[in-house]
């Protein structure tokens, strides 16, 4: 029979421990996440800093830092091309606006949100929306 050497063997076990408790930790660098909102911050966003307060993102190796486009949309996507911003987020011009990417490019009047739709069952306010194309024109005199 072999005879084992306990102090080698201690040692070796101890950098293991050591290798496997903060290994992970050292190996797993943040990632971080530029994260800009279209507008101010209101209650439709509660879940991305809840989220951050109760370490959601740090858990998944995020690190993700959230800021306001104050000139709006269009500020947003300003960031975005620039590579200020890795995500952006939109809601309602989204929502009412089934066509808001031809509308920011041609600088178009956007269709105004109707809140007292928002969360509601069925169609409308979700899909009731004009696009440019079928808005009603005004007649010429």
């Amino acid at each position: 029979m072999a005879m084992v050497d306990l102090t080698r063997l201690t040692r070796s076990a101890a950098l293991v421990l050591l290798a496997a408790l903060f290994g992970p930790l050292a190996a797993r660098a943040e990632t971080a996440i530029h994260f800009t909102l279209d507008r101010k911050i209101d209650g439709p966003a509660a879940p991305f800093f809840l989220a951050i307060d109760r370490g959601y993102f740090k858990d998944e190796g995020l690190d993700l830092i959230i800021d306001i486009a104050a000139g709006g949309p269009l500020e947003a996507l300003n960031r975005l091309a620039a590579g200020k911003a890795d995500v952006i987020a939109f809601g309602r011009p989204i929502l009412a606006n089934p066509d808001v990417i031809e509308r920011w490019q041609t600088h178009a009047a956007l269709n105004p949100p109707d809140p007292a739709t928002f969360y509601t069952p069925g169609p409308k306010g979700y899909t009731d929306y004009p696009t440019q194309a079928k808005q009603p024109q005004l007649a010429s005199v």
